[in-house]
């Protein structure tokens, strides 16, 4: 599914996939993870990965559960990038660089306040972006993991933001709102020899 995504946010490409197109290419444990199809035991084991990724298999089986596979929604998965307007998104996808992904996400709690909590459970970091965003409609911030990296070229440095078309909007119009106030990116540096007094009264205030 990376490289679906991948696809889309680089070549610009509008493509889709089913569970049977995954499980030919890499196995099923992506598309169990996406909602494309219910766990199973395999997906619940995952053998090869004991001594790998992790050290045991029971260390495995928690981190499969902790995937949040709760079983076979959807019967497909289409991409396409947002600057197309190709298809109506669930879930729009990002790649930034630490301070826009800062910025973006501050836009996002700017209104209607609440914290936000981000997991990290190693390999398959979709588990806890995007496939979480479309499975509970909450934001997602991770780093790309190993198989996003090597078989996906997404930018290694960047973080990878997931938002409901909602959350998106609101957070366009907030980081119109932050600008106005001289709050946008990029973040010019200010220099660690320089105090920041007249700065911070007039953005933070004193």
């Amino acid at each position: 599914i990376c490289q679906i995504l991948a696809q889309a946010s680089q070549n610009g490409f509008t493509i889709g996939c089913t569970i049977d197109d995954i499980d030919k290419l890499a196995g099923k444990n992506c598309g169990i993870i996406a909602g494309l199809a219910d766990p199973d035991e395999e997906f619940r084991t995952m053998k090869h990965m004991a001594g790998g990724w992790f050290e045991t298999s029971a260390d495995v089986v928690r981190h499969q559960a902790d995937l949040g596979a709760e079983g076979k929604t959807y019967e497909g998965l289409v991409a396409s990038p947002l600057r197309s307007d190709r298809i109506v998104p669930d879930v729009c996808l990002i790649s930034a660089v630490p301070g826009q992904a800062f910025m973006l996400m501050s836009a996002v709690v700017r209104t209607n306040y609440e914290a936000q909590e981000f997991r990290f459970t190693g390999e398959s970091s979709c588990s806890q972006g995007w496939a979480r965003t479309l499975k509970t409609g909450k934001p997602g911030l991770c780093t790309p993991c190993y198989a996003e990296l090597r078989f996906a070229n997404f930018p290694d440095g960047e973080m990878l933001i997931s938002l409901t078309p909602e959350d998106l909007l609101k957070a366009i119009e907030n980081l119109k709102a932050l600008s106005a106030q001289g709050l946008r990116y990029p973040i010019p540096g200010f220099g660690i020899g320089t105090g920041p007094g007249a700065v911070i009264a007039k953005q933070y205030g004193k």
